[in-house]
This record gives C-alpha cells, structure tokens and sequence, in this order.
C-alpha cells in the first residue's frame, strides 16, 4: 500500500488498514485467502523448479499469499519469500507468526509499495499483490516497482475487484441511498474492475505475455449480522458511515442488512475478481 502522508481516501492510509487488524486478519482468513490460493496455484503451481526461488508479496496485510508461498516452497533449498505493507501493524502481526514459528527464509518488512527502495533490480521470482495495488495513489509506480525487481522472465501477479465483489457492492449501493453523490470506490476498492484496463497498465509498465483469470469465492455468513464483525474498523466501510449523518448511521446498518436479503437472498456472498499474470 502507500504512504499514509499523501492519501486521498483513508483506506489508502496506514493507520486505516492498521486500525482494522482485527476484522481485517478475519476478512483474509475466512475469505481473501481464497484468491491467494487462486493466486498460487496459478504461478508457483506450475513452476517445476524446486529451489533459489525469491518471492515478493506487496501490500501483503497479514501475509495471507506470503505464507502460502513460503509453505509452498519450504522443501526447496535456498528459496525466499518477502512480505511487504506499508502498515507496521500488519507487519508485526507478520513478524509475530514468523517469530513464534521459528520460520526461516521469509521475511516481512515495513515498505511503499510504491517506492521498494531498499530492494536491488533484478531479484525476484515472482512478484505479488493481491487486492493491495488496487489502492495506491499511484499504481503505475507500484507495477513499474514490481517490473523492476522482477528478474527477466520473472512473473507478476495482481488480485483485483470486479464491479459485482457483494462486499464492496453492498456499501457502494447502500451508500447511494443515503449521499446525493456517491463515494467514488473506483478510487480504491474498484480501481482495477476493468479489465482491458488492467492488461492496459500492466503493458505500460513493460510486462507482456499477460493472462487475466477470473475467479469468484463467497464470503459466507452464518448470519446477516455477522457482516459487520468483517466491516468493523474496514476503513471503506468507515469513510461511508463518516459521510452520513449520526442520526442515519443505524438506519444505514439495518438497509445493509435488507440489501443483503433482498439482493442475494443467501448468507453466501459471491465476489467475483480478477487474477493477472504477466511476464516481464
């Protein structure tokens, strides 16, 4: 993600993805992990090397993909897995589980995805962000970051939204109930919907031999209200109540609640998104 000082909506902040650790480590562990499993199988599953493999993972939260990757490769000799965020709480929960598990050959650090300074040209293997690219201010300096650590033949990897992902969906069309003009989520959450914009930016930043994959997994609920234990402190969910009135924020939850029953008529959320793989 990206440098807090410089955001334009807070779930493009540090402090706003740090505040949410709860719900988020919920989120990707009962949901986002789907994708990054997607994510995996789709590169490292198909890659018959077995050792001096490197591994980036940008804007990696609580390390979902990362320790996917790392437990993917740990028979291999002298392979390597980073996790990078810009939050130094999703880090530390990373270092936590790293530490308590005496895990070696992975490491996580604090960094701008926009600007890995501290990383040489030319190192990794694989290079990834799953639903963490989507939100920086500048995503063409993240991808062009991730082509130039990529060694040559190196593969990139990017999550993203599709306009109809139920979660964000929900609070982009309960919201227009409530505001005359409606939070822009294509700023954030669905800033790579596109797909031909997708492949756009990803050409632009020198990567060819580009495959998008679409996947859909459910956010399944063993109750309406359980919702809310995943919006929690979710800075998006936030930015919406924040630009309501407090008279209307409990109104705002129950039509929540109603969308859900009316619109999916499940506890079993469907979200559609995008896995792109491109070869620098």
């Amino acid at each position: 993600m990206i440098a807090s000082e410089q955001y334009s909506y807070k779930e493009q902040t540090a402090n706003g993805w740090g505040d949410a650790i709860k719900s988020y480590t919920l989120f990707a562990q009962n949901f986002t992990s789907f994708y990054s499993t997607d994510a995996i199988d789709l590169t490292l599953g198909k890659d018959s090397r077995s050792s001096n493999i490197k591994v980036l993972d940008v804007a990696c939260g609580t390390g979902q993909l990362t320790f996917k990757a790392y437990n993917k490769l740990a028979k291999g000799q002298n392979n390597y897995v980073l996790g990078t965020d810009f939050s130094n709480v999703m880090i530390d929960f990373m270092n936590h589980a790293i530490q308590e598990n005496q895990l070696k050959n992975i490491d996580a650090k604090v960094m701008d995805g926009q600007n890995l300074k501290e990383l040489v040209d030319n190192t990794f293997d694989y290079a990834y962000s799953i639903f963490g690219l989507t939100f920086f201010i500048d995503r063409s300096k993240g991808f062009k970051e991730m082509h130039r650590v990529l060694n040559t033949g190196g593969k990139i990897c990017i999550g993203t939204w599709c306009h109809d992902a139920a979660y964000f969906k929900i609070l982009k069309e309960v919201s227009a109930q409530f505001l005359a003009e409606p939070l822009p989520f294509e700023g954030s959450a669905f800033s790579l919907s596109d797909k031909d914009q997708l492949q756009s930016e990803l050409e632009a930043a020198g990567f060819k031999d580009i495959e998008i994959h679409t996947t859909v997994h459910n956010l399944s609920l063993n109750n309406y209200e359980e919702v809310f234990d995943y919006f929690e402190n979710n800075p998006i969910y936030l930015r919406v109540k924040e630009s309501i009135n407090e008279a209307q924020r409990t109104d705002f939850d129950n039509r929540i609640i109603q969308y859900i029953k009316t619109t999916y008529n499940s506890l079993h959320l469907p979200a559609g998104a995008f896995i792109a793989i491109g070869t620098k």
